[in-house]
Parts: C-alpha cells; sequence; structure tokens
C-alpha cells in the first residue's frame, strides 16, 4: 500500500509539474510565443495562459519548443530521420553550424520485473545521438560502437578536433562537448 501511495504523489507531481512549465514556442515563419507547454505522444502542447487549454502544434507549423526551469533550458525541435520515418521531437544538446540532437526512449525490462519489488516493469532509458550539419537534410545517427570513426570523418574539416578524437580526449559520454568544440574553434 505504501508503494502505491508513493507511486501516486511521484506520479501526480510529475504531472502537475509538465502542465505548467514555462516555454516558448518557435514556429516555421520565425515568429515565437511565449507560454506554457509539455510535449505528449510527438507533439507540442502549448498555451498563452494558465488558464488557456492546451492547443497541440506539429511539425506543420512549429519548428520546436524551449522550456524554461530555474537555472536549465531545454530546446526539443522536430526534426525526421531520413526520408522514410516519422517525424520526431528530439532534445537538442548542442546547438550551432553543427547540432546535437538525443532521441529517448523507456524500454520496459523484463529481466528486472522479479528482482523488482514494486512489482511492476523496470523501466530502462535508452537513448541515441544525432549530428546534423546545417546543410545536411537528415542526421547521422551516432553509435557508440564506431564513434571515434565516425566522429573522425564527420569532423574532418578541423584538425585539432580530429586529433582530439583520435588521442580520446573525447569520447562518446562526452560527444556534447565534442559538438561544442567544433562549433566555438571549428565552424566559420
Amino acid at each position: 500500500m505504501r508503494n502505491c501511495i508513493l507511486f501516486f504523489f511521484f506520479f501526480f507531481f510529475n504531472y502537475s509539474y509538465s502542465q505548467n512549465q514555462d516555454a516558448i514556442i518557435y514556429f516555421n515563419d520565425g515568429s515565437s510565443i511565449e507560454g506554457f507547454g509539455m510535449i505528449k505522444d510527438e507533439k507540442i502542447l502549448f498555451k498563452v495562459s494558465p488558464k488557456d487549454k492546451y492547443d497541440e502544434w506539429t511539425n506543420e507549423i512549429a519548428k520546436g519548443i524551449k522550456f524554461i526551469g530555474f537555472d536549465t533550458e531545454s530546446k526539443f525541435e522536430f526534426v525526421k530521420l531520413d526520408k522514410n520515418s516519422k517525424v520526431f521531437l528530439l532534445e537538442v544538446l548542442s546547438d550551432g553550424n553543427v547540432k546535437l540532437f538525443v532521441k529517448f526512449e523507456s524500454v520496459n525490462s523484463i529481466e528486472n520485473y522479479f528482482s523488482n519489488n514494486l512489482g511492476y516493469f523496470n523501466q530502462k532509458q535508452e537513448y541515441t545521438y544525432y549530428l546534423k550539419k546545417g546543410f545536411e537534410e537528415f542526421p547521422k545517427k551516432l553509435r557508440d560502437t564506431n564513434y571515434i570513426k565516425m566522429t573522425s570523418i564527420y569532423f574532418h574539416d578541423c584538425d585539432a578536433l580530429v586529433n582530439k578524437i583520435r588521442n580520446h580526449e573525447y569520447r562518446y559520454e562526452t560527444i556534447s562537448k565534442m559538438v561544442d568544440y567544433y562549433n566555438d574553434i571549428c565552424s566559420n
């Protein structure tokens, strides 16, 4: 019973917090509006006033949304991963001549079901990084198994960065610092 009560309060807190998250929605025409937003099912839900009802926005009109917290900002953009994929809302970790996106997915983990004393499937977060230069139509998927080779080729126009990658100064876990370095030092 105690676990059910804790779960209820955790769910209620997260739900109520997400409904009144300060945000800025960005439109495809370059305009933007401040208000309150949330993301649900690869769509942006946005309202100007806390008393308003949420309107639903897709990539046909909106480019993305930025959530503004106390000391943090999180930006999400609509991205098509290839010509046959649907459009996803991906978080932008680095923004500049090269953008770094991350796609999060919750995966139910059956192997943790029996060891979990709360009696429900444990959800595991998996993530995938994507790199996109301004002129590219679709982002490139980055895998942790070949990131040195892939990023060395991708950032070939920045010898200093390629040397740092090959010398393991940047690892898969520090990909955002690698992209920031490129955007700050190597971009025209």
